[in-house]
């Protein structure tokens, strides 16, 4: 499925789309987010792209945090390293989004490493824009 002729001519089906559309249509074709990292690198954010600052609460002294929005308006909120965190902030993580079932929440997953990170931003980009 990764021949080169393949993804040369998906790319050129996908000219002009959104970023979400784009990631829509890969899924929507049954692709993985190996594939989609490793073929479309350039058309995603990734753990890579997330920028770990200290947490700002005072009571997760020694935690980190990151927040990253994308182009469909969705976001992806990326913390660890103290208690009440799901993750330890350097191998683990916590990451919170939009919870599908109530757009006025937030939904966690926590002990995920960056390559599951990375996944659950895929999945997150590739969502419905928000209106």
């Amino acid at each position: 499925m990764g021949d080169k002729s393949y993804v040369k001519k998906l790319k050129k089906v996908l000219e002009g789309k959104t970023k979400y559309q784009k990631l829509r249509y890969i899924y929507d074709l049954g692709h993985n987010t190996d594939f989609i990292i490793k073929e479309f690198s350039d058309e995603i954010k990734t753990f890579e792209d997330l920028n770990f600052e200290p947490h700002k609460n005072v009571m997760t002294k020694g935690a980190v945090s990151s927040y990253l929005e994308f182009d469909n308006g969705h976001f992806a909120s990326v913390v660890g390293g103290a208690a009440g965190l799901y993750g330890d902030g350097k191998e683990t993580f916590e990451l919170g989004y939009i919870d599908d079932n109530d757009p006025d929440s937030i939904d966690v997953q926590g002990w995920l490493t960056p390559e599951e990170v990375t996944m659950g931003m895929i999945q997150i980009q590739a969502k419905e824009p928000i209106k």
